[in-house]
């Protein structure tokens, strides 16, 4: 009689929870930068520049809804950057006729694991997001202070994004906030003077998925 009950209870749940599985597609925009980054590089700085730079990120994910709680896993192909500048220094000083501007891309896969409570349409959460590194370039001209410029990325790194979104019929949209747990990076090198170099972009994230 107990593995009776028992069997009843298990097919009952897992019934309960199958219809509070729900699959879609998502996409949006990123806006990322890179402040507050200085890299001493013996004659040069590097610097992170404050303004947005947008890229874009799609992909699929899973809801999961119980009592008032929600989990979503997603999938994600990411497409961010950030807006940099080298400058040639000596004894502290700036020659501000010596500096490059250029952009720095990164293409990853992303996968967050958001968690949190729902009221109604409303959702709130929070969750870790691990990311592989798929790739990254730059439009870095070094013909302007005649030297090379090089970053070294981890293949793999993990941040944390906070949310809050709405859903609306088979539209969900949601607004991301991430940043980083771990080093994005190892080390940047310009010309032949190598130095430490994290600078994991922030993001703000918009984001519209589609139930199916």
């Amino acid at each position: 009689m107990k593995k009776l009950v028992l069997g009843i209870f298990v097919v009952t749940l897992f019934s309960f929870n199958l219809k509070a599985i729900d699959y879609g597609i998502r996409g949006g925009v990123n806006f990322s930068s890179l402040p507050n980054v200085e890299v001493d590089l013996g004659n040069y700085k590097l610097f992170g520049e404050p303004d947005n730079y947008f890229g874009y990120h799609i992909g699929g994910f899973t809801q999961v809804k119980f009592l008032s709680l929600y989990f979503q896993p997603e999938i994600l192909f990411t497409s961010v950057g950030t807006f940099m500048r080298l400058e040639e220094v000596e004894n502290d000083i700036t020659f501000e006729i010596n500096r490059a501007y250029f952009k720095t891309r990164y293409y990853k896969v992303d996968v967050p694991l958001m968690i949190g409570p729902h009221i109604g349409p409303v959702r709130l959460g929070v969750g870790p997001v691990y990311s592989l590194m798929l790739g990254h370039s730059n439009d870095y001209d070094a013909e302007i202070l005649g030297v090379d410029y090089k970053q070294n990325l981890f293949l793999s790194n993990f941040g944390y994004q906070i949310a809050a979104g709405i859903s609306l019929g088979n539209l969900i949209l949601d607004l991301k906030y991430e940043a980083g747990l771990s080093k994005f990076g190892d080390t940047v090198t310009v010309g032949s003077v190598t130095n430490p170099f994290n600078g994991r972009p922030r993001q703000v994230i918009l984001s519209i998925g589609l139930l199916l």
